[in-house]
């Protein structure tokens, strides 16, 4: 729930319209593809289910490739939705493996990291060992060349339709980045801290968090066009820089690129440097969130395996508010087994929160529903979750009652 709505996957829910899957099965006919791959996440399964035939139309001699989160802890789910092969795990070796089989039409079952039906079984192959310097892979292509972006019925040539000089916005485009690949936590509702439980399945090396070099992330971002992007998303897991490498880092970043951006801090780091937390004001910090799920510590640590205090997020928040930075407030509820008093922690935390009654969205509340997906520790931790979950109407009165 946002704002008081109930949203999915944190933006809508709704489904595409069949003028808008047109254009993609239109879109996919003219390129004619070997191979269609989509990258999607476990809340998306309906949606990838749902389009599988449409592709199927389009293209029906292409290979069908599933990769991602969710397809890498629910392979067989999505063999069973049409899709000829997953990838699990880091993608760019296997799928250069599969383009280079299509291309000299041979087998491509057999390499890593790929899952397919073979023989009415499912055959999911080892996990090659994790490149550890995710600096020798390219930089990810953007713009017209390369993207087409469907919306509210209408086709663009771009991975981003506000970063588009002739569309008629009040904003530009934004252009999403990473500084690194992977997440040190472990919370117990989340696949990506155990990634790597993967590879250990595998006996493959795998790394908890890989830092691309700067100067590379720096100089891809001198490289976009002003005047399609304005504005910069960097979609880490969690903030990976060491006090050193965020003092370069934001340095260059204000001298050479000076855009607005959104992007997760460490709350400890930030709180104890205020230095710090000038620079990376100076440089464009606009917007990040604030994931603290509920306001029991014991509850967190017991359930969710986090370790956070109370007062650090509050501080935070409010250091947050005072500089005016929009923050996204994350909690879960949904938890059958949290209990009233549990609760009411949290809803006596929230009183401690700033509250801009002009601009409430300054600092909104997210509060997601717990589901739980393959992969998810919790399932073990505390298996009511899935067996006997809190009722949905419990869900949305104690989101009001938060919001």
């Amino acid at each position: 729930m946002h704002d008081r709505k109930i949203v999915g996957v944190e933006y809508d829910t709704k489904i595409w319209s069949e003028k808008e899957l047109n254009l993609l099965k239109r879109r996919i006919e003219e390129l004619s593809p070997n191979i269609i791959g989509m990258s999607t996440r476990s809340p998306l399964e309906d949606f990838a289910k749902k389009i599988v035939p449409s592709l199927r139309i389009a293209s029906p001699d292409a290979l069908l490739v599933a990769g991602g989160y969710g397809p890498t802890f629910n392979p067989e789910g999505f063999l069973n939705f049409g899709f000829d092969a997953v990838i699990r795990g880091d993608g760019e070796e296997a799928l250069l493996d599969l383009a280079n089989a299509v291309d000299s039409e041979s087998s491509w079952q057999n390499y890593p990291n790929i899952c397919s039906i073979f023989d009415g079984k499912i055959l999911c192959n080892p996990l090659r060992p994790q490149i550890k310097d995710i600096s020798s892979y390219p930089v990810a292509a953007h713009g017209d060349a390369y993207f087409s972006y469907i919306d509210n019925d209408f086709l663009y040539r771009n991975c981003d339709p506000r970063g588009m000089a002739y569309v008629e916005q009040s904003v530009t485009g934004s252009y999403s980045t990473f500084i690194s690949r992977g997440c040190t936590g472990k919370c117990t509702y989340c696949s990506g801290g155990y990634w790597s439980s993967i590879y250990d399945a595998s006996s493959s090396r795998s790394y908890k968090c890989r830092k691309r070099n700067l100067d590379d992330v720096l100089n891809e971002l001198q490289g976009i066009d002003l005047s399609r992007f304005g504005y910069i998303n960097f979609v880490d897991e969690c903030f990976p820089l060491t006090k050193d490498e965020a003092y370069y880092f934001f340095q260059e970043y204000r001298k050479r690129i000076n855009l607005p951006f959104n992007m997760y801090l460490n709350y400890e780091k930030t709180l104890s440097d205020p230095k710090l937390y000038q620079l990376i004001l100076d440089s464009g910090l606009d917007s990040t969130a604030v994931g603290i799920q509920t306001g029991s510590e014991l509850f967190a640590k017991k359930y969710y395996r986090r370790s956070g205090r109370n007062s650090i997020y509050r501080d935070f928040i409010w250091l947050l508010f005072n500089t005016f930075v929009t923050s996204k407030i994350q909690f879960i509820q949904g938890n059958c087994y949290e209990q009233d008093d549990e609760f009411m922690q949290t809803l006596e935390f929230i009183k401690q929160l700033p509250f801009d009654p002009i601009d409430p969205l300054r600092n909104a509340f997210n509060v997601t529903r717990l589901k739980i997906f393959p992969g998810a520790p919790i399932r073990n931790l505390a298996p009511n979750v899935v067996l006997n979950p809190m009722p949905a109407n419990e869900w949305w009165r104690r989101s009001l009652l938060m919001e």
